[in-house]
């Protein structure tokens, strides 16, 4: 089996695998992004950031320096930050490497935060892309070599280089704006850095957190500095947000994990970070309860309907916290527009059976008619539906790549739920225009950056759907559920 296949699998595995619902999690609202452990979640975050990507950072999954460093690098190259270990090239991240299939691959920091023999084996395995590694002699200097990789444009931020929090909050921001993230002892700039501020026209220059971690007279010898902080780092996280409210677009909100004495639990959000700053979005910081700082927030300054993205799994950023964030979504202002009927354009007729508010022609009850397979070689493979089951049998011989996948109702469908994962009444209509009856499957796989060759699934990866549980709602509001096997 080939790198691609290997990855479509792997992916519609993921895809089709049941989510715990224990959160009040659908697509609008919220979307957890986690995996085993951190290396996974910084793929979890990559596969549902970005289908393809010409360029992709991979940076040591066990300090935050060099990747939090990086977010504004992979927003310049609108790529996704994958983690590693220092001496061996993860499996997650291997992964998605094999199924984005990028043509640049840039790793981040110095030969004591990925090891030569990470790169020779990136170098070795994926040797139609171009490698690059930007690293220094220690953090300090990684993050001035990633800093002259972005087009100055007069404001830089400057961080501590031991408190990850300031450095998370300041991340996704900085990658809007454009700045470099400047790592800075307590007291006394190191050489590096001044020697990257030397002779530039600084407009502002960004000091993140209190004077227990950035000096003020180290503030003092920066021109035009100016510090953002607060009485502690989730007041600080929340600071910064405020400062740059109208660089940020607050459709949507990540939360990450922000306390501990170690600087460990940074881990779930390295990867995060570059995604916020793809959607240029808020990261807030929780604590395992909500803290007061970040509620007023949530309160105040986002809307109802923003999407919150929590990174890493329950032991992370709990169930209870994403409920509170939820529920508290703007319930500070009462700026929320009325409601718009969502379809406006259908008609109420009196004549269908059941009542207004029907579609002419529809009948009441909504089932499958039809469920097809069709290949790249011409050949369909019709199914069979009986009591809730849709069963197609695809011979044994088959060796063609299969490009429909097609399930055909009675009535037009308003939205869907395949696997447990919502599809909403927008991503239907995108999908499929005005033939909502004609329902492929294989178009909303794509849309999740599976075949975006456009060239098929093989019969083994077909089959991986059996089990899968699809849930299909119509424009009367009839539901119907079917399980797949494909065999």
């Amino acid at each position: 089996m080939n790198n691609k296949k290997i990855a479509l699998s792997m992916a519609l595995a993921l895809l089709l695998t049941p989510v715990s619902a224990k959160a009040a999690e659908n697509a609008e609202s919220f979307k957890r992004l986690s995996g085993n452990n951190r290396y996974a979640t910084a793929k979890a975050i990559s596969n549902y950031g970005w289908t393809s990507s010409n360029y992709v950072i991979i940076a040591q999954g066990e300090n935050f320096p060099d990747a939090l460093c990086s977010v504004p690098l992979a927003k310049k190259y609108n790529a996704p930050i994958l983690l590693t270990g220092k001496d061996t090239l993860t499996k997650e991240a291997e992964e998605e490497l094999m199924r984005l299939a990028p043509s640049n691959i840039i790793i981040v920091g110095g030969e004591g935060s990925v090891s030569a023999k990470v790169e020779k084996y990136i170098k070795d395995t994926f040797k139609s892309a171009t490698l690059e590694r930007i690293g220094g002699k220690d953090r300090f200097e990684t993050s001035t070599k990633i800093a002259e990789k972005l087009n100055f444009k007069g404001e830089v931020a400057l961080t501590s280089s031991v408190s990850f929090a300031d450095a998370l909050s300041m991340a996704p921001i900085a990658a809007v704006k454009e700045m470099p993230i400047l790592l800075t002892p307590k007291d006394k700039l190191p050489t590096y850095t001044s020697n990257y501020l030397k002779g530039k026209t600084i407009n502002k220059a960004y000091i993140i957190g209190g004077t227990g971690v950035v000096s003020e007279n180290l503030k003092n010898n920066i021109a035009n500095s100016h510090r953002i902080y607060g009485e502690n780092r989730f007041a600080t996280n929340i600071a910064i947000l405020k400062e740059f409210s109208s660089d940020l677009n607050k459709g949507n909100v990540f939360a990450a994990l922000g306390n501990g004495p170690k600087g460990n639990e940074f881990a779930d959000a390295l990867s995060g970070a570059a995604l916020a700053a793809k959607m240029n979005a808020p990261m807030i910081l929780t604590d395992k309860t909500l803290p007061k700082e970040v509620k007023g927030y949530v309160t105040s300054d986002l809307t109802k309907e923003a999407k919150l993205f929590a990174l890493g799994g329950e032991a992370v950023v709990s169930n209870t916290v994403v409920n509170e964030i939820n529920s508290n979504k703007g319930q500070g202002n009462d700026t929320t527009p009325p409601e718009v009927p969502i379809d406006p354009e259908v008609p109420v007729d009196p004549e269908v059976p059941g009542g207004g508010g029907g579609v002419p022609g529809e009948v009441t009850k909504l089932e499958v008619k039809s469920v097809y397979l069709k290949a790249d070689n011409g050949t369909k493979i019709n199914g069979s539906i009986e009591d809730g089951k849709v069963t197609v049998s695809i011979p044994k011989d088959f060796s063609g790549q299969f490009t429909q996948i097609v399930v055909s109702t009675s009535n037009s469908i308003k939205n869907a739920k395949v696997a447990g994962t919502p599809i909403d009444e927008a991503t239907i209509k995108r999908l499929y225009g005005n033939d909502r009856k004609n329902i492929d499957l294989l178009v909303y796989l794509r849309e999740q950056g599976f075949d975006s060759e456009g060239d098929g699934l093989s019969a083994s990866s077909v089959k991986m759907l059996t089990g899968t549980s699809i849930t299909l709602t119509d424009v009367n509001g009839n539901t119907a559920s079917y399980r797949l096997s494909i065999n």
